[in-house]
Formats: C-alpha cells, structure tokens, sequence
C-alpha cells in the first residue's frame, strides 16, 4: 500500500464512512424513529463519556471540541423555539462561532496542558455561549444582517463567498485538513470529521440537527477511541506495530508460514558515536523499510532495534527472496548523519564514557545495514518455536559478519538442503561502513 493510499485511508476511514452513512440514515428517515427526549438523552450521554474519555487520555484539545458542540447542540435546539429573527441569528452565530473556534482550538499544547488552562478554555467557550444567547435574544437582526453580509462591501457572485459565516468555516477547515495531514493522529481526523458532521447540522432540516450533532459528538468519541488503540498496538517512534500486535499475529498463526527476525548491525555503536536523536533516526528509516516488505508481509517492532516480518502465507525459501531484497534495500540506502562533535559534552544516557576519534569528521554517509534471521514450522512446532530458531538464525548472520540472511534449516533436512549443518546461509556483499 503506498504511502497516499494510507493517508486517504485514515483520513476516510472510520469518520467519513460514519458520516455517509448518518446522511443515509436521514435520507431514508432513521431519525424520525427517535424521540426528542431520547436524542436529548444520547447527546448529554456521548458527550459526557467522550468528556471523560478525553480527559482520561490527555486530549484536552477533543474535551473541549465536545463541550462547544454539547453548547452548539442545546443551542440548535433552542432555536427551533424562537422566533424566525432571533432562530436566524442564532443559526448564523453558531455557524461563525463553531468553526473559528475549532480552529482557535488548534492552538492548543496539549503537551503542557493542565486542568487550570483547561477551565479557561471552558470558561472562554462558555462564555461565548451566553453572548450568542444575548445578541439573538436583543440584537438579532443587526447581528445577523453583519454576518450575513459580504466583507468589504463586495457585491457580485463573490459576495456569496465573502461572508463572515462561510469565510469562518472556510478557513476552519483549511486549518482542520493542514492538521490532520501534517500530525496525521487519530484524534484529529475525528475532529475534522466532526466538525463536518456539525456543518451539516447547522444546513439539514431542524428534525435531523440533533441527531448529526449526536453524530459530532460521536466522531471525537472514535477518534479517541482509534489514538487509544494506535498508543495500544504501534510503536511510538516507528509508527510500525508493536509488541502486542505481534503476540497476537503470532498467536493466530498456523499451517503455512515463515518469521524472520531483523537486528540493526553495531546499534550500540552507532549510538554512542552520534547520539541517540540519530539512533532514533536510523530506526525511522529501518522501519520505514520493513513497513514496504513485499510478498505480503507484516512488519512490528519488537523492542531496541530489534523488528520482526511475519509472512502468513509463504514458507521459508518463498519468503528468502523478499527478506533478501529488503536486506538490500536497507543496505544501499545511503544514510547522512551528524559528526561526533555534539558527543563531546557529558550527557546524562550515557551508559559509558566514549571518546571519539579525532580523525572522523564532523558529519558523514554510513551505510546502515541489517542482519536477518529466517526460519518456517516444522511438523507439530509452535511460533514460539519458529522464533527461537529465527534468533539462532539471527545469531548465526552476525557470527559470520553481519549484513546477510541465514535460513534455519533441521538437520533431518541437511543433507537435502545444505551442507553446513544447522543453517542455509546465504552470503551477500557487505559495503564498508564505519562501524564494521
């Protein structure tokens, strides 16, 4: 799956296809089954439990996303019992003040985010909703007639365009998709999608503004839900799957398959000669290596710099062609680092004094390189097995200099598969780096 299909994926999916089908449910009168109490009921629900859900996971920035729209809600539904003036100002303050204020949310460090800062943001947008209260209550059709006027004074087939109202959820949603393309988190493509949802709200007929504003509410509550179990099953650094997801890949596996076991040649080395931001960096672009493995393998982080590549399908020698061309992948990638000279200082991870040689200079190209270990199931073994005799691979590919694929192979099989014994050890050219 290349690298556009991904973030289209994640970006459509579950909030867009969530969406489609609440306009569907519309369409064909869904929310008409519901009372008004019962919508009441769900919408004080949800989002209380996304509240909580939010606050649980340090995600201030949807807690207080589910709070302007529980405002915006109540204050839809209080325009369907007002008069057409003052329910027309209202609609227009809720669709100027939804949007700038999402965007207004983005300036949010979450990061740094205490309970203190998080009343005043509630406060802010509690505020915001007694003010909108006020002016559709006593200046409705001067607040509304700004709003609803072109800027500028243009006239012309852009005023249409030029309007506070539609300038507000134009530019909030430029924001939004910059966002959620750039971070590419769970949490804020829920928020992008729930903002769309609370558009539609705003423009649908009043019988249906509540259930898509549930809907709202609903799509921060899953995006939450998606961070949580990315937190869960992905490697934070990496973005590969982690150690959970590969128990249970490897749990569910039986009949046909083959495990190959991925170690970082001289790991160590590397990161007490340029420090551990560049180790990091190395593993970024292992990983994104491993995450391209063809002949449908899946690819996890099992811990330091060590990766699995599990394929459920293939058997070993199937699956030797594929680990052979990652290796050379890996290999022939040219890596640009920074010199030694930042190793200079004393830092506290040091986990031993390193002294750099005067002679390397002060930045350089090292061909980062991979050892890997092969093995498939024999009669009756279990994937535990099968990793074990992975890793004797693995141990074996570093004994013979690192920079190669050794098959495990059972000596019943030795005289039909290779001569050395134990392994089919497959030699490839190893280029000179500096830390072999």
């Amino acid at each position: 799956m290349s690298e556009w299909s991904k973030v289209a994926r994640q970006m459509l999916l579950p909030g867009g296809a969530v969406l489609l089908a609440a306009m569907l449910a519309v369409r064909l009168g869904a929310p008409g089954l519901a009372s008004r109490q019962v919508l009441e009921v769900a919408f004080a629900a949800v989002g209380l439990a996304v509240v909580v859900l939010a606050w649980r996971f340090q995600m201030p920035r949807i807690a207080l996303a589910t709070l302007l729209f529980w405002i915006a809600g109540y204050g839809v539904g209080l325009a369907s019992r007002l008069a057409l003036s003052n329910a027309a100002c209202l609609l227009a303050l809720l669709t100027f003040a939804i949007p700038a204020n999402l965007a207004l949310l983005l300036l949010v460090d979450e990061s740094t985010f205490d309970l203190e800062s998080f009343g005043w943001w509630a406060g802010l947008i509690v505020v915001e909703g007694f003010i909108v209260c006020l002016l559709s209550a006593w200046a409705a059709e001067s607040t509304n007639a700004i709003l609803q006027s072109p800027v500028f004074g243009i006239t012309g087939y852009a005023a249409a365009l030029l309007r506070p109202t539609v300038l507000a959820a134009l530019f909030s949603a430029c924001a939004l998709a910059w966002d959620c393309a750039s971070t590419r988190k769970s949490s804020e493509v829920g928020l992008f999608w729930a903002t769309v949802a609370a558009a539609v709200a705003l423009a649908a007929q009043p019988q249906a503004r509540a259930f898509y504003f549930v809907i709202a509410i609903l799509l921060l509550g899953m995006g939450v839900l998606e961070t949580s179990y990315s937190v869960a099953f992905h490697d934070e650094l990496t973005g590969l799957p982690g150690r959970r997801a590969y128990n249970r890949m490897i749990a569910g596996l039986g009949g046909e398959y083959s495990i190959a076991v991925v170690d970082i040649d001289h790991f160590k080395k590397f990161n007490d000669t340029y420090g551990h931001d560049i180790g990091d960096e190395v593993l970024r672009m292992v990983a994104a290596k491993l995450a391209e493995v063809t002949g449908g393998g899946r690819s996890f982080r099992c811990g330091g710099e060590e990766f699995s590549v599990v394929f459920p399908h293939l058997d070993m020698d199937s699956a030797y062609e594929h680990v052979e061309l990652l290796r050379q992948e890996i290999a022939s990638t040219p890596f640009s680092v920074r010199g030694p000279d930042r190793s200079n200082r004393p830092r506290a991870e040091r986990r031993r004094a390193f002294n750099p040689k005067r002679s390397q200079p002060n930045s350089a190209t090292a061909t980062v390189t991979v050892s890997i270990g092969l093995a498939e199931p024999k009669p009756s073994a279990t994937p535990a097995e099968v990793i074990k005799w992975a890793d004797k691979a693995l141990y074996e590919a570093k004994g013979q200099g690192r920079n190669q694929v050794v098959r495990h192979v059972a000596r019943k099989r030795n005289s039909s598969r290779t001569g050395s014994g134990r392994s089919n050890v497959v030699d490839a050219p190893t280029p000179t780096t500096p830390f072999r």
